[in-house]
């Protein structure tokens, strides 16, 4: 059965509302008319479950709307749909499961008394749970209402002023993609306007301007003005491209620098190749290899040693893998032996698979003071050392670490 409606459309609704028994389920834009209000809080008193999704603004939540506050006390579940993110337009509503109404028709004064409107109601079972299964899967989207209040003045100004801008920015870019190109679509002029947002107030340096569009469309989206500085300047600094900076920040780089460093860099004080150094320190595991040794740490570094470096930082170049040395009739080795050009030293690099220990460092400390007498010029920087192991141990490494190494922990992705 199907039947199209286009007068005495409300007291169509209300007859089925009254002869519910099981449940309710409605999806409307807009709900403002008392009469479809009190049959439904009349059919939660008398049991029924009834679920409702409407749009959140001035027309369903300012101060002469409905009481949706009574209509949860009775029981009602309510979602609002924001529409700042959805224009959700639907009306429609389902009965025991059973029967369907839906159409042009908004639960409100002008689509009943002032309006042109239409509705058809339908048993058809497989139309029925259609639209069944379209409402859950727009509720499951939607945060279930616990508490209801009208919305105060702020808030409908902000709602008001948002749209209209919404609105504005929408002509406008139609405007610019028939008169200039379609590159000025919408979404370019929003990420202009979070690109105002993010000079407006000062905190980000002028020195940001030096990036290009493409890299700004990488940032927009970081919040948290330290975090947003800190990729800036690697990517000034360092000459990033597009593609390296989100690599950099989807390996989340900055997150992983230790507190102390990002202290650091909060307030401009001097900071050290060695502070730079992420941890964890992600190394590449291509084949998921499960028994890792310090050999096969050794080579999956050494498989893609471009993609390690950069891992580092910026600047560093390779010397040579499992650089040997000899200390008095003894030979040893280290393992990765790079320099960087930038702060203009060598790096020693020694692996380790198990938690730190402190017998870790004096080796490290050896093979940087060998590298200092027999191989740095004149002209460079005292060696620096860089520890990667399994675990390390902040506790020990407080008391017994030198300042020149920086020890960290690795993790195979």
């Amino acid at each position: 059965m199907i039947q199209a409606y286009f007068n005495q459309i409300r007291k169509k609704i209300i007859e089925e509302i009254n002869n519910s028994n099981k449940d309710i389920i409605i999806a409307v834009a807009w709900f403002t008319q008392h009469d479809l209000f009190d049959a439904i809080i009349n059919a939660l008193e008398r049991g029924v479950n009834i679920s409702l999704i409407l749009i959140k603004d001035i027309i369903n939540c300012g101060d002469y709307g409905l009481d949706f506050s009574l209509y949860l006390q009775k029981g009602g579940k309510l979602c609002f749909v924001n529409k700042r993110n959805i224009l959700m337009h639907n009306k429609f509503c389902i009965f025991d499961g059973s029967i369907l109404i839906t159409g042009s028709y908004n639960w409100t004064y002008s689509a009943e008394s002032r309006n042109a409107e239409n509705i058809i109601i339908t048993d058809e079972e497989n139309v029925c749970e259609d639209y069944t299964k379209y409402f859950s899967d727009l509720w499951n989207q939607l945060t279930e209402v616990n508490e209801y209040s009208h919305m105060n003045i702020s808030e409908i100004e902000a709602d008001i002023l948002i749209q209209e801008y919404d609105n504005i920015v929408e002509e406008y870019s139609k405007k610019l993609v028939i008169e200039v190109g379609k590159q000025y679509n919408r979404r370019t002029l929003f990420r202009m306007k979070q690109f105002y947002n993010m000079f407006s107030d000062g905190k980000v340096s002028p020195t940001a301007t030096q990036l290009t569009w493409s890299h700004y469309s990488e940032l927009l989206s970081i919040k948290d003005v330290n975090r947003l500085m800190y990729y800036i300047n690697i990517t000034i600094n360092n000459n990033l491209s597009k593609r390296e900076l989100r690599e950099r920040i989807k390996n989340k780089e900055y997150e992983r620098l230790p507190d102390e460093i990002k202290n650091k860099l909060m307030v401009k004080n001097k900071v050290e190749i060695k502070d730079l150094v992420p941890n964890p320190i992600l190394i590449r595991n291509k084949n998921n290899i499960e028994i890792i040794t310090e050999k096969v740490l050794h080579n999956l570094i050494l498989e893609d040693i471009e993609s390690f470096m950069k891992e580092l930082g910026n600047s560093f170049s390779f010397i040579g893998s499992e650089y040997k040395i000899k200390i008095g009739d003894r030979n040893h080795y280290i393992d990765l032996l790079l320099f960087n050009i930038k702060y203009n030293c060598y790096v020693v690099i020694e692996l380790k698979v198990t938690e730190f220990k402190v017998e870790y460092i004096s080796q490290v400390e050896k093979y940087m003071n060998y590298i200092d007498k027999n191989t740095k010029e004149v002209s460079n920087n005292n060696t620096i050392g860089i520890l990667i192991c399994k675990r390390e141990n902040k506790f020990v490494i407080e008391y017994c670490s030198d300042e020149r190494i920086a020890v960290r922990e690795y993790e195979l992705v």
